[in-house]
């Protein structure tokens, strides 16, 4: 579907109010995500004109233990998941909060290689067909606030992270990973092949089939493919 028909189908559909079949607010989502993006990057701007540490660097512990650069015969990989219980709807700064946790104590138990939620930035939104929330797809995803922030987080504790994103790419959209590295380096990115359709994962609406193929990365763990 061409975004480019967003803006007038926008003007015609109410997405103000919270629908009885899913659990959020397209506009008050999107809003929630841009006031994020804009904090996020404003602190990355901050980071990068200063030669000392941020303070969300400064605060994170250190891993549990040295980590070898060479890939191991063997290594420990977390699943990951989460609840957004308790959590105001259409906001996305607990799952935010949440994913950073979640790999901070992944990490400290030892994990390797952390495999976080897809789309985890938020409530699943392709529960609905809603144009408002194209305006979530990030462009130039290796350097967009998530996986920057992501980066900073593999370094710290020397794990792989693959980083579930939506992207958009001109007026393309896609379901992508981002794949990055124990060093905190960006491998590359996969984006989704097979698209789902049916009663709520309206991912057909969202995405277009991915054009990268399957990928298959060497990390510090070992080779490490990406299927979603």
């Amino acid at each position: 579907h061409s975004p480019s028909l967003s803006e007038d189908i926008e003007s015609r559909v109410d997405t103000t109010t919270m629908s009885d079949s899913y659990s959020y607010s397209p506009n008050i989502l999107l809003e929630s995500f841009q006031k994020l993006q804009a904090r996020e990057e404003a602190a990355l701007a901050a980071a990068a004109g200063s030669a000392e540490t941020s303070a969300d660097d400064a605060a994170l512990p250190p891993p549990a233990a040295k980590r070898s650069k060479t890939s191991p015969s063997s290594f420990v990989a977390a699943a990951v998941q989460f609840t957004a219980t308790g959590m105001p709807s259409s906001q996305v700064d607990g799952h935010w909060a949440l994913v950073q946790e979640a790999v901070r104590t992944a990490a400290e138990q030892g994990a390797q290689l952390i495999l976080i939620p897809e789309l985890f930035l938020g409530p699943y939104f392709c529960q609905s067909q809603e144009p408002t929330l194209m305006k979530l797809a990030c462009e130039d995803v290796e350097h967009c606030f998530i996986v920057k922030r992501m980066q900073q987080l593999a370094k710290q504790y020397s794990v792989v992270l693959p980083v579930s994103l939506f992207e958009r790419d001109n007026n393309t959209l896609y379901n992508t990973v981002v794949m990055v590295d124990a060093d905190g380096s960006v491998l590359g990115k996969y984006r989704k092949s097979h698209i789902p359709d049916g009663v709520g994962y309206n991912e057909k609406y969202y995405f277009s089939p991915g054009d990268t193929g399957f990928r298959v990365w060497k990390t510090r763990v070992g080779n490490v493919g990406v299927a979603i």
